[in-house]
């Protein structure tokens, strides 16, 4: 019996389309997968990011009541670090996500921190006011982490 070589086998898949694109291929059930993805790899992530911001910009151009890609461009921002950008953009979603979005619970608890990194103590406290996400431990570790930051910074204030 000949031993075949499953790595030979394998071909690489492109993917088409923007920010998430899908794969241009078609494939049965049975056969070998290897998943392999560089687009996290350091080297990657500065172009990703320019690309992936640039995409997002021209898509709100074209649907600028898109709640989802002010959510995916204010991740964008909060990978790079640029804290005053992301909470702008989690609040343009905020304001457009529905509260049934399958997201929404990722947009609250990313919004917290972004306005908490931001120094928008107002917009976090008015977000954890809305208990949105009570029954979550992410909301409340959130929640908790943005008001130690704001007794820290305003200890006459804290509640």
């Amino acid at each position: 019996m000949k031993k075949v070589d499953k790595v030979a086998e394998i071909k690489p898949v492109d993917f088409s389309g923007g920010v998430r694109g899908k794969h241009c291929e078609s494939y049965r059930r049975g056969h070998t997968v290897k998943i392999g993805h560089d687009g996290y790899l350091t080297e990657q992530l500065g172009h990703k990011s320019d690309r992936n911001e640039r995409l997002l910009k021209q898509a709100l151009v074209e649907q600028p009541d898109n709640g989802y890609y002010y959510y995916q461009l204010g991740k964008e921002y909060e990978n790079t670090h640029f804290c005053d950008q992301a909470s702008d953009n989690y609040a343009m979603a905020l304001d457009r996500v529905p509260k049934t979005a399958g997201f929404r619970h990722d947009l609250v608890v990313r919004a917290i921190y972004a306005f908490k990194q931001a120094r928008r103590f107002d917009a976090a406290l008015t977000l954890i006011d809305r208990k949105e996400w009570d029954a979550s431990p992410d909301f409340h570790f959130a929640a908790g982490d943005a008001l130690l930051d704001f007794a820290l910074a305003y200890p006459d204030k804290a509640p």
